[in-house]
């Protein structure tokens, strides 16, 4: 699996092929959203790729867990129902539970035609349903403090590394530090970068006591 700026190791990029989901989950889904999550963040190393996955797996976990709140709320729909057929005392509310359930069905598509508002069988199931509900609560907010972590983590990270680089320019800029690269003669480069063949970074130190100057070098 690749993104603009990096391909991931071969042992990264086998692990995703196994996406930890549910059944009735979609794979092609769960792909696409990682898809749009590396196109989005360009990952620039490993690092940044692994905090993207990470990102990728919680929006879907907090999906699923708002998905499953909305079960729910929907198993205890009809339990709110009979529940409030009861408080309403409507004719056929003392019948059998087998004959509330057949009157159920058949009012539950249409609640406002026995003087019902859907909005206070939902009210009603969220009441029922209260422990399960916070259960999901609960876990949605960790999972979206963990996204946003990610996220704020990541920039502090592109942050520093972007603050080290300016920092490098202006000291090339002041004479701080000399590049070398392969293009330059071996002969010109000072000792203290080798001979390897490879680009080099020469940083001019400020003179030590004594009037002897430090220099140190670095290859890339």
């Amino acid at each position: 699996m690749t993104t603009a700026k990096i391909e991931l190791p071969p042992a990264l990029a086998a692990l995703l092929k196994k996406p930890p989901l549910l059944k009735g989950e979609s794979p092609q889904e769960h792909e696409a959203l990682l898809a749009i999550v590396m196109q989005d963040l360009q990952p620039a190393d490993v690092a940044e790729a692994m905090w993207a996955i990470r990102f990728s797996a919680c929006t879907w976990e907090l999906m699923r867990c708002q998905r499953m709140r909305a079960v729910v709320m929907n198993r205890w729909w009809d339990a709110a129902f009979l529940e409030l057929l009861e408080l309403h005392r409507l004719p056929n509310s003392h019948c059998n539970s087998t004959e509330r359930l057949a009157f159920a069905k058949i009012w539950k598509g249409n609640p406002q035609g026995i003087g019902i508002d859907p909005d206070v069988i939902s009210a009603q199931s969220v009441v029922l349903a209260q422990n399960h509900l916070d259960y999901f609560d609960e876990r949605i907010e960790r999972l979206q403090r963990s996204s946003d972590s990610i996220l704020q983590m990541l920039e502090g990270r592109r942050e520093i590394f972007a603050h080290r680089a300016k920092e490098f320019a202006r000291e090339v800029r002041e004479g701080k530090v000399k590049l070398y690269t392969t293009a330059d003669s071996a002969d010109s480069m000072p000792a203290s970068c080798g001979r390897s063949g490879m680009n080099s970074v020469h940083r001019l130190a400020p003179p030590a006591p004594g009037g002897r100057s430090e220099n140190n070098s670095t290859e890339g």
